[in-house]
């Protein structure tokens, strides 16, 4: 394949990919923000920061979900025997993880010093076994970049989430409304996973050594990474939790909530497409590093102004969306917006590291980031007992860290930094322009009612933006269109090669 034709291959899976993708998830997120903005008035902060508690604790062993076998069958070749090997250990190690963690909820309430987390941690530990189950169903629809079909299932759950966590609010269920919301959407999801692919595990397991070991040490691996940045991208939560309280750790979990409903879910929405692709563009690492650029460009036209646009409306959409009583949550919004902004340029990064097979620079570069963000936390959380500077501290290292990831992945697909510039300029230049009248628009409209001066920043923020697009970065844009034009033309023939008689033999 030429270096051009990967490249154009890579353009068509990551974006029409994640049009597929997005469309569920998007979908599924502005589902997800209407509930939120419905539950922020049914609940208190007290009650998302209890819940929050079991959130945080799980969401630890959350990442060890099938030991990582799911990725390591993206990354193998397709066996039969490798899938239904991975089954049964993604299978066993839930179980176990669940019954693990129903044992080890004790700890929750001791790590944020309130017996409330204890029961809710308890429950939780049922989404274990229930994921599981659908660890492998949706690896091998990754592996094969058939993500229309992965949209039901995710905008399902979506649904079914928001829906099951208004009713239980309704019925005063407190923080059990949301933890019971988590399992009834987790179990459609599995069951939607196997109604649409109907691949079934064999219970005569053939053992193979070979398999097992690359299974179990690429997906350990990876396990273990994401244990690493599971605590990275958590110990504002554990901290806030502790010495803060559950008041304090559902304010801040509200804030954090909408920068990654509308902006960081898409993405981690765009690594779940660009993974495979990578593995499959790596046997050359001049079209990994073209078909990088070209991605980070595209994932930066959409981020740019989402980012800074929600930074600059915080104050009024959070007091028209949610209400007063969360007017705490502002800073917090427009910290972690620009958060999202800087994890928005260096996330993809991973993937590519996985796809060489370089999990132990991953590894790295996330005990680095650990190094400086936990104490860094730790001082600012003690001293200052606010969740605005706890959100900003986490601005501030997270800026630094993607200007070094940046560095390192340039080094290592020998890219230099001004092609990287390239590929980033014009949208950060355009977002900045949009984000100054957006902020000017907020100031000639403050005696306006919160309503009102959201959308008025919107549409100042689109027209500025939509403008500047048009002249800065309409190729990028019909560049993309085109390429969702050759993502569909392209599934319309392989929809007609499926359909076709197999010959006999």
């Amino acid at each position: 394949m030429s270096n051009s034709s990967a490249n154009d291959s890579l353009a068509t899976s990551v974006v029409s990919g994640t049009g597929w993708l997005y469309a569920s998830s998007y979908g599924g997120k502005v589902i997800n923000l209407i509930a939120t903005a419905v539950l922020a008035r049914l609940l208190t902060q007290e009650d998302f920061g209890v819940a929050g508690y079991a959130l945080v604790f799980i969401g630890f062993l959350e990442v060890l979900e099938g030991f990582g076998v799911g990725q390591a069958l993206v990354f193998m070749r397709e066996k039969d025997e490798s899938r239904n090997m991975a089954f049964w250990i993604a299978v066993i190690f839930g179980f176990l993880l669940g019954i693990a963690t129903y044992f080890a909820a004790p700890l929750a309430g001791v790590l944020f010093n309130d017996p409330r987390a204890v029961p809710v941690t308890q429950a939780l530990a049922l989404i274990f076994p229930i994921t599981a189950l659908r660890t492998v169903h949706r690896a091998i629809l990754q592996r094969r970049m058939q993500f229309s079909l992965i949209a039901l299932p995710e905008f399902s759950k979506a649904g079914v989430k928001a829906f099951a966590a208004i009713a239980f609010a309704l019925f005063s269920l407190g923080a059990w409304s949301l933890i019971i919301a988590q399992l009834a959407a987790s179990l459609v999801e599995t069951l939607m996973y196997w109604k649409i692919h109907k691949w079934r595990p064999s219970l005569k397991i053939k053992f193979d050594r070979s398999v097992f070991k690359t299974l179990t040490s690429y997906g350990g691996g990876i396990a273990g990474l994401n244990v690493l940045g599971v605590l990275v991208n958590n110990i504002d939560n554990i901290l806030i939790g502790r010495y803060m309280g559950a008041i304090a750790l559902g304010t801040y979990m509200m804030g954090f909530r909408v920068p990654s409903l509308l902006i960081r879910q898409f993405v981690t929405t765009i690594s779940q497409v660009i993974f495979p692709v990578f593995v499959h563009m790596n046997e050359r690492k001049d079209s990994l590093a073209d078909g990088w650029l070209k991605a980070i460009r595209y994932i930066l036209i959409f981020t740019v102004p989402a980012s800074l646009g929600l930074a600059a409306v915080a104050e009024p959409f959070v007091l028209a969306i949610f209400g007063q009583k969360w007017a705490g949550a502002i800073p917090v919004v427009a910290a972690i917006s620009l958060f999202t902004l800087a994890f928005s340029t260096s996330f993809n990064i991973g993937d590519v590291y996985k796809a060489m097979g370089r999990i132990g620079l991953i590894v790295k570069i996330n005990l680095f980031q650990a190094a400086i963000l936990i104490p860094s936390m730790w001082y600012v959380t003690l001293k200052y007992q606010d969740i605005a500077f706890i959100a900003w501290t986490h601005v501030v290292v997270k800026v630094l860290m993607s200007i070094l990831q940046l560095v390192i992945v340039g080094r290592v697909l020998s890219i230099s930094l001004s092609q990287i510039a390239r590929a980033m300029g014009t949208p950060l230049a355009a977002g900045i322009l949009m984000c100054g009248c957006v902020l000017l628009c907020n100031e000639f409209t403050r005696e306006w009612a919160e309503h009102w001066r959201l959308l008025a920043g919107i549409a100042t923020g689109t027209v500025v933006y939509g403008t500047l697009a048009w002249f800065l970065l309409r190729q990028d844009i019909k560049d993309a269109i085109e390429v969702v034009r050759q993502g569909k033309r392209q599934k319309k023939r392989t929809e007609e090669i499926d359909a076709m008689p197999i010959p006999p033999q």
